[in-house]
């Protein structure tokens, strides 16, 4: 009986940790600005697509394919030059709304290091425009269930 309590306390606490992901960088770059911004806990794949805000001409970005639970680490930037918003894929490019926005503890969480380290866990899947400063990225999330 107490074994099996101890492989049940086990396999409780592997199960835990396997929604984690892992937090070892899958992707990373530099900053124009200073900083670093990086992935992990998925796999990337990365292209590039067309975007759009309402109304203005589209623009080709960076797009990166995100399988799994992404975090996305932020480090030596402020949290208000980091802007997340939602993009919906039309038929030849993606395009945002400004009245939709995610939601901390909805679509993400957001944990911030002592050392001003900033971690966005994406816990919705969407596609997403990410603007850090005066870069984009356009992120596809996906996950196997």
């Amino acid at each position: 009986m107490k074994r099996l309590f101890a492989l049940l306390l086990v396999l409780a606490l592997l199960v835990g940790c396997a929604g984690e992901g892992s937090t070892e960088p899958v992707w990373q770059t530099g900053l124009a600005g200073g900083g670093s911004f990086a992935v992990s806990g998925c796999t990337v794949s990365e292209g590039g697509a067309d975007y759009t805000a309402q109304q203005s001409e589209p623009v080709r970005l960076p797009l990166l394919y995100l399988d799994g639970i992404p975090t996305l680490t932020f480090a030596g930037v402020a949290e208000t030059d980091i802007l997340l918003q939602y993009a919906e894929p039309q038929e030849d490019a993606y395009i945002y709304y400004l009245d939709k926005i995610p939601e901390e503890k909805i679509d993400y969480r957001l944990t911030r290091e002592e050392d001003g380290t900033l971690h966005y866990r994406l816990d919705t899947v969407y596609s997403y425009c990410l603007t850090v400063g005066e870069e984009q990225w356009l992120l596809v999330c996906s996950r196997d269930i």
